[in-house]
C-alpha cells in the first residue's frame, strides 16, 4: 500500500498536469479510428502505441490478418511476479459517427464546451484509456515507479463486435495470464455515483433472408406469386408471443438465476425511470414495467431484438413491385446459461420446424455472457478506491445489459473481470451524436485509478 501522504502527491500531480492529460486525450480524439468504416485506424493505433511507450512500458504490435493490429503493453514492477500482474483491457477502435447533422461539434475536434469535453470516442473508450495512462504517468513520477505489476491488450475491433480477438487471446493465454482484469469502462449516474459492472450479456447477431422470384417483379403477380416479405413477417412472428416470450423452443433452458446476493444487489441500482425515459425519447417502457421488475428485466432477460429490416422499394414515391427478397438482423442478448452456439442451433430448429428451412442464416457476430462474482477482491479493492475518491460505495450492477467479449478472459483466462472506470457517465451518449464527457469526472476518473493501483496490493477490509 502506498502511503498516504505520496497518494496525496499524486493527485497533486494529477491536478498540475491535468491540462496535459486533457489535451493528451484531445490529440487522440482527432485521430478517428472508425473501425466499421476503416478510418484512421493505424494513425490511431500508432497515437496509443506512442503514449503507452512514453510511460516505459514494453509494447508489441500484433498484426491481425484481415483485421486491426493488437496492442499488448507490459511494466513489471520488480517487487511482483509476472503472474501476479493486473490485466487492463481497452480498445483504441469507435463508432462511426453519423448521422453528421445530428452533431452539434466536429466529432474529431474534441471541443470543450461548458466544462464538457466533445468527440467520438471520449467516452467509449478513449477517455477510459487515456485516463488510465494519465494515472499511471503520475504514479510513476511521484513513486518513482507503477507499484505493481501491469499487463495491457488494447484491441482495435471492440466496435465491430471482436471478430479476431477470440482467435488472439486463445492464441497468447500465457502472455496474457494475470490474477484479474479491468475491462474498459464504467460510469456515474445522475448522483454522480460510481456504478460498477461485473459482467456482460452475451450475443448471437443473425442476419436471416427470404428470397422469391428472381428479380423485383410487377406488383399484379402478388395475386399469383408468394412474396417473401410476407413469408418474413410470419418467420419473426413465429419468434415471439404478443407479451414478448421468445417461442423458441429450449430458448431459455439452462439459464442461471441470479443469486440472492445479486438480487439484492440489482434492488440497491439507482435507475430513474422518468429521467432515463426522457433521455431515450421514449413514452413508456415495455409492458409497462417499473420499480424491480424494471431493472431486473434489463439485467436478467434475453432478449430477441429486430435491429434492421429491408425488402422492396424504399424510395421516394409510388413503384408497384412485388419485392424479390426480404432480409431481417436480429440480435439476441444471452444471459449466463446461454451460448450462442446453442441459440444458433435452437434457431435452425426453429426455422425447419415452422416451415423456414429455405430460409438463408447469416451469423454476424457472436459473444458467450460472462460474470464475476461480486465478492472477488477486483471488486472489494475497486469499491475501497471508490470509497476514498467518491466518498461513497458504488453501485453494482451483477450484468452489464450490453454485451462486450468478457467471456475470453473469464472462461479463456479463468480470471475475475470488471468494469470499474468512473470517467463517462450515463448521459455521455456513447455511439450516438454529441458523445461528451465532463472534465471534471475526468479528473476525478484519473485520480481514482491511481488510487486503485496504489493500493491495490493492499488486503480489502
Amino acid at each position: 500500500m502506498v502511503d498516504q501522504g505520496r497518494l496525496k502527491e499524486v493527485y497533486s500531480h494529477i491536478d498540475s498536469n491535468f491540462s496535459k492529460y486533457t489535451s493528451d486525450l484531445i490529440k487522440l480524439i482527432e485521430k478517428k479510428g472508425v473501425s466499421a468504416q476503416g478510418l484512421g485506424m493505424e494513425e490511431c493505433m500508432m497515437a496509443v502505441r506512442k503514449l503507452i511507450d512514453d510511460l516505459g512500458f514494453e509494447t508489441q504490435i500484433y498484426p491481425i490478418p484481415n483485421g486491426y493490429p493488437v496492442i499488448f503493453a507490459k511494466s513489471i514492477n520488480p517487487n511482483s511476479n509476472d503472474d501476479d500482474s493486473l490485466l487492463l483491457y481497452n480498445h483504441y477502435d469507435v463508432q462511426p459517427v453519423e448521422p453528421l447533422e445530428e452533431w452539434d461539434t466536429d466529432p474529431f475536434s474534441g471541443v470543450i464546451q461548458d466544462g464538457k469535453l466533445y468527440g467520438r470516442g471520449v467516452a467509449d473508450d478513449k477517455g477510459d484509456l487515456v485516463s488510465r495512462i494519465s494515472a499511471l504517468t503520475s504514479l510513476k513520477e511521484v513513486l518513482g515507479s507503477i507499484p505493481i505489476s501491469i499487463k495491457w491488450v488494447i484491441e482495435g475491433e471492440e466496435e465491430i463486435g471482436s471478430p479476431n480477438f477470440h482467435g488472439f487471446v486463445k492464441d497468447n493465454k500465457s502472455m496474457l495470464n494475470a490474477d484479474s482484469c479491468i475491462w474498459e469502462a464504467g460510469d456515474l449516474n445522475p448522483k454522480n455515483r460510481p456504478e460498477f459492472y461485473l459482467g456482460c450479456k452475451g450475443l448471437l447477431y443473425v442476419e436471416i433472408s427470404i428470397t422469391g422470384a428472381s428479380s423485383d417483379r410487377h406488383s399484379k403477380y402478388a395475386a399469383i406469386l408468394e412474396s417473401p416479405t410476407w413469408r418474413l413477417i410470419s418467420l419473426i412472428r413465429s419468434l415471439k408471443d404478443e407479451k414478448g416470450k421468445i417461442m423458441i423452443d429450449g430458448f431459455y433452458d439452462g439459464i442461471i438465476p441470479p443469486s440472492g446476493e445479486e438480487y439484492k444487489l440489482i434492488s440497491n441500482i439507482e435507475f430513474d425511470e422518468a429521467a432515463n425515459l426522457k433521455f431515450l425519447g421514449a413514452q413508456r417502457y415495455l409492458g409497462d414495467k417499473k420499480g424491480p421488475d424494471l431493472v431486473s428485466a434489463f439485467i436478467n432477460e434475453p432478449t430477441c431484438n429486430i435491429a434492421g429490416l429491408f425488402s422492396g422499394y424504399l424510395g421516394k414515391g409510388p413503384k408497384m413491385i412485388l419485392p424479390s427478397s426480404a432480409t431481417v438482423k436480429i440480435d439476441f442478448r444471452l444471459v449466463p446459461g446461454q451460448e450462442p452456439e446453442t441459440v444458433l442451433i435452437l434457431l435452425r430448429r426453429h426455422l425447419k420446424s415452422n416451415g423456414f428451412s429455405d430460409a438463408g442464416l447469416k451469423v454476424l457476430s457472436s459473444e458467450a455472457p460472462a460474470k464475476t462474482p461480486a465478492d472477488s477482491e477486483l471488486v472489494l479493492k475497486a469499491t475501497e478506491a471508490a470509497r476514498k475518491i467518491y466518498h461513497q460505495d458504488p453501485v453494482i450492477w451483477p450484468l452489464m445489459p450490453a454485451t462486450g467479449p468478457m467471456a475470453l478472459f473469464r472462461k479463456i483466462l479463468d480470471i475475475p473481470v470488471a468494469m470499474v472506470n468512473c470517467v463517462a457517465y450515463v448521459g455521455s451518449s456513447y455511439h450516438s451524436p454529441n458523445e461528451h464527457i465532463y472534465l471534471s469526472h475526468y479528473q476525478k476518473g484519473i485520480e481514482y485509478f491511481a488510487t486503485l493501483l496504489a493500493d491495490y496490493r493492499e488486503k480489502p477490509e
